[in-house]
């Protein structure tokens, strides 16, 4: 048995990756000789600060002001299959899986590239997110956009803003057009 713990979780530190995992001395034993030989035993020198201060503080940490995850997941995928594309909420967890449309898989298979990456370019494109090709975590993720909802609330409104005002032929506005995608009012993908 392992058991693991993040201060990016435990002090709503996100992104420092400090932690530690405790368990069967021998299971620990061989982590600690693989972590070795990849380089992520280190600690980046301007994480030693906030960790000790971080692991001193036996206070709750409150969430900062901003999106609660289960509220702004709801809302990105209202918006994403306001935009056309097939999203389901988790029944737990952190991430949306957004199915990659037939458009992006012929037109990856089409430049000799994931259909992921082309969704992942369109959603840059016509709306600023920033969102992971699936084939990053696995081939069960291919076939697959992950999206993270850490923005403030005003920000994932803009992503609805930039969407409804797109000029791409698949997502957002130019969709609505007939015959260039789902119409809005039809309630397709909801």
């Amino acid at each position: 048995m392992l058991a693991l713990h993040s201060l990016s979780k435990r002090s709503n530190l996100a992104g420092v990756r400090v932690g530690f995992y405790a368990g069967d001395a021998a299971l620990v034993e061989y982590l600690a000789e693989i972590r070795k030989h990849v380089g992520s035993h280190w600690v980046p020198d301007r994480f030693k600060p906030p960790r000790w201060v971080a692991l001193d503080d036996d206070a709750p940490r409150q969430r900062p002001a901003g999106p609660v995850p289960d509220t702004a997941l709801a809302r990105l995928a209202e918006i994403l299959r306001g935009a056309g594309l097939d999203v389901e909420l988790p029944a737990g967890g952190f991430y949306l899986w957004v199915a990659l449309p037939p458009w992006a898989q012929e037109r990856g298979a089409a430049e000799g590239r994931s259909g992921a990456w082309v969704l992942t370019t369109a959603l840059a494109e016509a709306a600023g997110m920033l969102v992971s090709p699936g084939e990053f975590y696995g081939r069960q993720a291919t076939g697959f956009v992950r999206v993270r909802a850490v923005q403030p609330d005003d920000r994932i409104e803009l992503v609805a803003t930039r969407l409804a005002s797109s000029g791409h032929p698949h997502l957002g506005g130019a969709s609505s057009v007939p015959g260039r995608g789902p119409s809005r009012d039809d309630g397709a993908g909801r």
